[in-house]
């Protein structure tokens, strides 16, 4: 496994290795100076390469999708709009990283994909305040106070993708 880095590869696989390894991303390509369908196959293949070496060291993966990109400056129109956060809503869309993120989880045996956009949503419409909870940092980064709310819902998700992965190894 050297080419995950000699010391990642020993503290994810040696005997305080985690258990599942939780990942996310926000890239669709795997180059930025090359063309995109192709780029993302790399990417996708990457992500498979570095999975299976951590499945087959028995460590289960948890890719976690991507959150919505509301904009760099999300948060400012929210403090400009304080009597009507339903004007600072954003169209719904899958972030950035989610789709190669899902493809390398259903292509690696013992990999999982976790998808938290039913939390980051309301109807047909993405928010960037839930009840008084600001959701999004400058960009796309969730606020430690929404993520924190989360906490519940990751509570159950990893596990049962933990699960999951663990019995698609134990298949093979």
């Amino acid at each position: 496994m050297s080419d995950l880095g000699t010391e990642s590869s020993e503290e994810l696989t040696g005997p305080n290795r985690p258990d599942p390894v939780i990942t996310t991303a926000l890239r669709a390509k795997a180059s930025n100076d090359s063309e995109t369908s192709q780029s993302g196959k790399a990417l996708v293949a990457g992500y498979q390469s570095h999975w299976s070496k951590l499945v087959a060291a028995g460590v289960p993966v948890v890719g976690l999708s991507d959150n919505p990109h509301p904009g760099s400056e999300i948060y400012t129109y929210v403090a400009e709009n304080r009597e009507n956060f339903r004007a600072c809503d954003f169209p719904i869309e899958e972030g950035s990283g989610t789709p190669a993120l899902r493809r390398s989880a259903e292509k690696t045996v013992g990999a999982e994909f976790v998808d938290l956009s039913p939390w980051l949503r309301i109807e047909d419409r993405c928010p960037p305040v839930i009840g008084k909870v600001l959701l999004y940092r400058q960009g796309s980064p969730l606020t430690a106070a929404y993520a924190e709310t989360l906490s519940p819902v990751l509570n159950a998700e990893i596990p049962a993708a933990e699960q999951e992965s663990r019995e698609a190894t134990s298949a093979d």
